[in-house]
């Protein structure tokens, strides 16, 4: 597990960049949406493939863990042999070579720095779907068929309405896309607040999916239009870091709060997001494209 959680991380930086640089900048937002599209879509359908595959193995898992190997071998195979070696953003012979860059240099663009701090909260109180909202419906004594059904319609309404939205939001201030999409968030993180029952729980995810559906395409795609061409795949690669950073940590600090607050965890980590909204606000570039540090 160790290993399959390590390699299946290393791609994003490099998946992530390729496509940025293979996308102009006013289609930026619109791709990373069909990007999300893609995944959401798989994710969604790979629960129903696995079972299937369970079932048609007799119950037994080797057929499913077989075929995932295969499925992955595959597109390994088809990534070498179609995708570009280089990116656009690589120099014609004879042309000047494009200037050194480092993640030292992400690291002196300091609203971009205030940008991934507000990322990695955020990616804590997303990821609290996962982690703490089933220890609360267990423990408050909710069949566990309305957590599964609210993860469901999260699935399906974002596949349904992520493009649709996206063809307003990524013509507007990306700085209040992307706020009013956290503030969405940390409203529905609130509503579990409530005495937990089917509707709540139903609400409460339609909520924050809503949020997410805002300000998803807006989130990711920024990274790649916040910096110089050359440093495109480290501003890019410090996002990526630092959001599953943000994503592994936040079952942690989800099932410490729980311990200690149970219930009343809900309201302190919508604060947080509330908090992740304000600051990147004030981190956003709404004209990307140079890193000023400012």
């Amino acid at each position: 597990m160790a290993v399959l959680g390590a390699v299946s991380q290393v791609y994003r930086p490099a998946s992530a960049t390729l496509l940025s640089e293979l996308t102009p900048d006013d289609r930026q937002v619109m791709v990373f949406a069909m990007y999300r599209f893609g995944l959401n879509l798989g994710t969604t359908a790979a629960p129903l493939i696995g079972f299937g595959l369970y079932q048609l193995g007799g119950d037994d898992y080797g057929l499913l863990f077989w075929g995932e190997a295969a499925v992955a071998a595959a597109y390994a195979l088809v990534a070498y042999r179609v995708l570009p070696a280089r990116t656009g953003a690589r120099q014609a012979a004879g042309d000047e070579p494009a200037p050194a860059g480092s993640y030292v240099d992400v690291l002196r663009d300091r609203r971009f720095l205030v940008y991934l701090v507000a990322t990695f909260f955020h990616a804590v109180v997303y990821v609290q779907y996962l982690s703490t909202l089933p220890l609360d419906v267990q423990a408050s004594g909710v069949p566990i068929f309305w957590y599964t059904f609210a993860v469901a319609v999260n699935g399906g309404a974002v596949i349904l309405l992520e493009l649709v939205v996206t063809k307003k939001t990524q013509h507007m201030r990306a700085n209040l896309v992307v706020a009013v999409a956290f503030v969405v968030i940390g409203a529905g993180f609130a509503l579990y607040a409530l005495p937990l029952g089917p509707a709540v729980i139903v609400a409460g995810t339609l909520v924050w999916t809503l949020g997410e559906i805002i300000g998803g395409p807006m989130l990711f795609a920024y990274p790649g239009m916040a910096g110089p061409a050359h440093l495109k795949g480290r501003y890019i690669g410090s996002f990526q870091f630092v959001y599953g950073l943000g994503a592994a940590a936040g079952p942690i600090v989800g099932g410490f709060l729980f311990l200690q607050l149970g219930h009343g965890a809900w309201p302190v980590l919508a604060v947080v997001e509330l908090g992740a909204a304000v600051a990147v606000y004030a981190a956003i570039r709404n004209r990307a494209g140079g890193a000023d540090g400012g």
